[in-house]
């Protein structure tokens, strides 16, 4: 069977320009990498030392001072560094305040990506963005609740200051989809050498991995969860297959052809996936057995975590009707298990591997490693 791969432009700019390695939490302090282990060992032994010791699994905040992003996206350091600045004002009582209340009928994914475009608004317009009581009621354990309840809060300027000084809400993307706030688009483009999409994909990886940061209270319970997983080996290739009701907005594609890409990278690169281990998420049952039966087949170590899922997908009016925050948990214990990988198979027309191939440049430092498209770029709702 053929497929096509594609590696996008701003993905081939990005690996032009960075070099080394240098891996940051948004901590005061950068771990050394922890040692890797076998599958079947690398599993914690006390509360205290959960797998992996690194980076990922702390509470986020801003990287750490430097000049260079050695692994990141371009700008990635001073972009982080800016929204944070435009975020949290010397003087709070003197700032305006929009109120994000996300998006009705979207996902995790989507959610993050629409209200980074209300964050575009918000630094163009002179305002400060605030969750909203409703930002994520769309999402499974959201209910009627605040994105607080999952990330850490977009401002820090008190919440009673936020009330009284706001200027209105903001829900939907459709006024904002291609918005790229002036400065941040200004600093960029010579970067990247264009005035293109890859101009809106790096200012949605940037959003994205701003709103994002996971708080307390949502670390410590994805920490306790990934204690009780396998390990994600050096040199493994993660997929993300997205099944269920995503057939509305674009092709979906079959896990034969995620494993036919994983193999073909590791025929191509064998020094570094020889080793043939693949990591599967995705929303469908269906998709992970019928996955492990051909890694199994072709002689891979296959590696997958036993939370619950849909038979074929999730349907979206059936998940977010989830009340507790297991699901939402899981599925983001899945997102940063996927960036222990070092290389990625999926189809950017789905919101979360576009949040994995985003966070992996904001979050990780593993920019230049290589991201196979397996999809319709341009059928999906990619560069809405």
């Amino acid at each position: 069977m053929m497929i096509r791969t594609e590696v996008s432009r701003f993905i081939l700019l990005s690996v032009a320009m960075l070099t080394g390695v240098c891996v940051w939490n948004m901590s005061a302090r950068v771990p050394q990498p922890a040692r890797r282990a076998s599958v079947q060992t690398h599993l914690a032994t006390n509360a205290t030392d959960p797998p992996p010791t690194n980076a990922l699994y702390r509470t986020t905040r801003l990287p750490p001072a430097g000049l260079h992003d050695q692994g990141l996206a371009p700008l990635t350091r001073w972009a982080q560094a800016e929204i944070h600045r435009r975020m949290n004002p010397a003087n709070c009582s003197a700032a305006r305040f929009l109120l994000t209340e996300g998006n009705a009928g979207s996902g995790v994914g989507s959610s993050l990506h629409v209200i980074g475009a209300h964050l575009a608004h918000a630094i163009q317009g002179g305002l400060v963005l605030a969750w909203g009581r409703g930002s994520c009621r769309y999402v499974p354990g959201g209910a009627t609740g605040s994105c607080g309840r999952f990330f850490l809060p977009i401002t820090d300027c008190p919440a009673d200051v936020v009330a009284r000084n706001a200027v209105g809400s903001i829900e939907g993307h459709l006024a904002y989809q291609h918005l790229v706030p002036d400065d941040f688009r200004r600093a960029i483009e010579p970067v990247l050498r264009t005035r293109g999409e890859e101009i809106l994909y790096w200012w949605r990886a940037q959003s994205a991995g701003y709103l994002a940061r996971l708080n307390a209270g949502t670390m410590a319970s994805v920490r306790a969860r990934r204690r009780r997983e396998p390990a994600v080996p050096a040199g493994t290739i993660s997929a993300h297959i997205r099944h269920g009701d995503k057939h509305r907005e674009m092709r979906l594609v079959e896990p034969a052809v995620y494993m036919e890409a994983a193999e073909r990278l590791a025929q191509l690169q064998p020094l570094s996936f020889g080793a043939r281990t693949y990591f599967v998420t995705s929303d469908s049952a269906s998709a992970i057995n019928t996955s492990r039966a051909l890694a199994s087949r072709g002689g891979w170590a296959f590696v997958a975590s036993d939370i619950p899922r849909g038979r074929d997908g999730f349907v979206m009016k059936e998940w977010k009707a989830a009340t507790a925050n297991t699901s939402m948990h899981d599925h983001l214990l899945q997102l940063l298990m996927a960036l222990e990988a070092d290389a990625w198979v999926g189809t950017r027309g789905s919101n979360w591997n576009r949040l994995i191939d985003e966070l992996r440049c904001v979050w990780v430092d593993k920019c230049a490693h290589v991201y196979v498209e397996v999809g319709d770029v341009r059928g999906g709702d990619y560069v809405w």
